[in-house]
Formats: structure tokens, C-alpha cells, sequence
């Protein structure tokens, strides 16, 4: 029973740690810097990121972008029920990197939010996404630079939803360099 306790509190503080560290927007970028979406991602992928095991179905989409079906599953002694969530991604090129705009869930209460993030593809096919900085972000946000709803915030954390306008979020995504803004990893994902 111990074990299982602490299981359990070790995937909600993995699953709170990743969802704080990737802010969410209500805008996607500039309709100007779309770039086709790469089809290489098409297809079945599977990884395992801090004890969560995730699919994902990648499939072409509406207007130059892909869809995601992403089914996710605990570790499975923490006795937490799989979900599933679907995402589009647009894609853009910001200063020659290429970024996706994820449309999805929010974390806070699940209505569809704009995450920002960049991708590895290995040597092996293997593709790490990295999403943007919290950190990055925030500075922006608490000096008054870059709008935002605060949604709550802890003595270290602050949540917020971005409402700026893309080109203000645009700013911030060429102020930062690339190592430094994307610095959240998610994978590998490897083909299935």
C-alpha cells in the first residue's frame, strides 16, 4: 500500500511538473510564417516519459497540418484510468527553427490552448518534441512585456494563460534562443 501511495504521488507530481512547465495561449502564430507540415511525423509512434506510456496516431490534416491522437496511460499499479487527446498541429518557421503551434486540451480545465514547441528528429527516426519555456515566458509575463491571465500561482510557479497577440508572442519566441526557449522534452516517440 506504501508503495502504491507513493507510485501514485510521484505520477501527479510528474503529470503537474510537465503541464506547469509548458505555457499554453489562446493565439497561434502568424498566419505568414506557416510552412507545410512535415509529413515525416505521419504514422504510429509510442514512447514512455516519466512512467507514462503514450500512442500516438499521426495523421494528415485540414489546411497543411497534422493530427494527433495521443493515448496516455499511467503506470499502471497507480491505478489511473488511460486518457486520450487530440491535437493539431500547424507548423511555422521562426527565425529558421521549425516550431509547431499545438492546438489541444488545456491542463488547467481542458479547453483548447496553443502550446509552442520544436523537435529532434534522431538518426534512429526517433523524434523528441521539446515545448517552450516556462521560465522563459514568465519573465515576459511578471515585467509586464507579454499578456497573460494569471491563473494561480505558488511562492516559486505562476500558471497563466497567454492572451497576447501572436506577433507579442512572436517577439518573445526570436528575443530567446532556441536552447534556452525550448528546453521542456517530451520522448522519444519511436515508430511503430
Amino acid at each position: 500500500m506504501k508503495m502504491r501511495l507513493r507510485r501514485l504521488f510521484a505520477v501527479i507530481i510528474t503529470a503537474f511538473a510537465a503541464g506547469a512547465c509548458t505555457p499554453e495561449s489562446i493565439r497561434h502564430l502568424p498566419e505568414n510564417l506557416r510552412i507545410p507540415a512535415d509529413a515525416r511525423l505521419i504514422g504510429q509512434w509510442r514512447a514512455q516519459v516519466l512512467g507514462n506510456q503514450h500512442e500516438a496516431t499521426v495523421t494528415a490534416g485540414d489546411d497543411d497540418t497534422l493530427v494527433v491522437a495521443l493515448r496516455s496511460a499511467t503506470i499502471p499499479s497507480a491505478g489511473v484510468a488511460p486518457w486520450e487527446t487530440r491535437h493539431v498541429l500547424s507548423f511555422f518557421d521562426v527565425n529558421g527553427t521549425r516550431v509547431i503551434a499545438e492546438h489541444g486540451p488545456g491542463m488547467v480545465d481542458g479547453n483548447p490552448v496553443y502550446r509552442y514547441a520544436t523537435y529532434d528528429v534522431g538518426t534512429d527516426g526517433a523524434v523528441t518534441l521539446r515545448y517552450a519555456s516556462q521560465t522563459e515566458f514568465s519573465r515576459y509575463i511578471l515585467s509586464l512585456r507579454l499578456q497573460a491571465e494569471i491563473r494561480s500561482h505558488g511562492p516559486v510557479f505562476y500558471d497563466f494563460l497567454m492572451t497576447a497577440y501572436a506577433n507579442e508572442i512572436l517577439r518573445v519566441l526570436r528575443a530567446v534562443p532556441p536552447a534556452r526557449m525550448y528546453d521542456v522534452s517530451f520522448g522519444p516517440f519511436v515508430r511503430q
